[in-house]
């Protein structure tokens, strides 16, 4: 099996990640409250909300550390991969990922007059401190990662335990530290979602230690069965098992309400057997669909860019829209959104790509600061 060709399944699932973060923002902005507050009772947000950040953060990792160990490997074997620059062009490309969460962060804190919101864990300022925390973890062995989850997991869960009682406490030490920490606790605060990041970077691992075994033959795809599917679907399964029946407390919480430990691991379970089934479908060709053909495709090309342009949209049918209106409309905007992307791919292909052009300027600031050393 050809372990340098692409991973389809990355982008779909990233795509997929996108659509969905898109659908609860704007069930969030077009429903009326007590639409909103139907649905939310119901329980549908919470069963699958671990494709929104949660689910974002676990492909980014994956998908990073795939990327890590091809370009480790490469420059073990080739004297033209500039290992250093690979490294350089990280770092600076997080960094200004940061500058564009923390720019989004002053925008909205500027529209709802609350200067407090230009620190708030919004996915946008998540992902690029997961990145940054995440470089010198990236080298180490995959069961050294996910010792490092648990220890994010189990210190997190002490630190939200002392500090949750002095939110808006700024006046307060634990007040600060809660606010450094956790402000926008129920969104995605990095000390729990790191943890979906680094574990999927330990599956990433994995994949692409397990993909290198398996030689193309006649039993490739009982070997892929036996080495990825089922271990990786053994572990999300008894992390779904172990969240919704063995733990004392309900995964399934309201939307609004701080993710608990029983959410995280539901979560991470949930994404880890969702993901590998989706991998076993590519890599069995159950399915035969050309990549830039899916529609997924184009959210996930254009992830960040994607993400940003939807934001307007939050005006369009402000909380106006009842349950049946809203699962009309609901559709049709997002098919519309994704042949919107479609027509810009066509057009202006990665120019209008924020995550291509983040590519390109790390690339050029990397060889600007090397040459500079040198």
């Amino acid at each position: 099996m050809n372990k340098s060709k692409r991973i389809k399944s990355i982008d779909f699932f990233r795509g997929l990640c996108i659509t969905w973060m898109i659908f609860g923002h704007l069930s969030e902005w077009w429903m009326t409250n007590s639409t909103f507050s139907f649905v939310n009772l119901s329980g549908f947000f919470t069963i699958i909300d671990f494709l929104g950040a949660a689910g974002l953060l676990f492909i980014s990792g994956m998908s990073i550390t795939i990327s890590y160990r091809k370009k480790l490997n490469l420059s073990q074997h080739s004297e033209d991969f500039n290992f250093k620059k690979y490294r350089t062009e990280y770092i600076i490309r997080a960094l200004l990922l940061f500058l564009i969460g923390i720019m989004y962060n002053l925008f909205e804190s500027i529209k709802v007059e609350d200067a407090s919101k230009i620190w708030i864990w919004f996915i946008l300022q998540t992902l690029p401190i997961c990145l940054l925390i995440a470089w010198p973890i990236l080298k180490l062995n995959k069961y050294f990662k996910l010792l490092i989850g648990i220890i994010f997991l189990a210190v997190n869960e002490v630190l939200t335990y002392y500090l949750l009682q002095y939110e808006d406490q700024y006046e307060t030490m634990g007040g600060i530290f809660f606010y450094i920490l956790y402000n926008g606790i129920n969104l995605s605060p990095i000390l729990q979602f790191f943890s979906f990041f680094i574990f999927g970077s330990f599956i990433g691992d994995v994949i692409h230690e397990k993909i290198s075994l398996i030689k193309d033959g006649y039993h490739i795809h009982t070997l892929f069965l036996k080495k990825i599917t089922l271990p990786l679907l053994g572990m999300g399964l008894c992390l779904l098992i172990t969240s919704t029946i063995f733990l004392p407390n309900n995964p399934f919480q309201d939307y609004y309400f701080p993710r608990n430990f029983s959410w995280i691991l539901y979560s991470i379970g949930g994404l880890a057997c969702l993901y590998t089934i989706i991998l076993t479908i590519e890599k069995l060709e159950m399915i035969k669909i050309k990549s830039k053909y899916r529609f997924f495709y184009y959210f996930s090309f254009y992830s960040f860019t994607a993400f940003l342009i939807h934001l307007p949209l939050y005006y369009l049918f402000e909380k106006k829209l009842d349950l049946l209106s809203f699962l009309i409309i609901i559709p049709i905007t997002i098919f519309l959104f994704g042949i919107f992307l479609r027509i810009l791919h066509m057009k202006l292909n990665t120019y209008i790509s924020i995550k291509a052009q983040l590519s390109r300027v790390s690339s050029y600031l990397a060889d600007f600061l090397l040459k500079k050393k040198s």
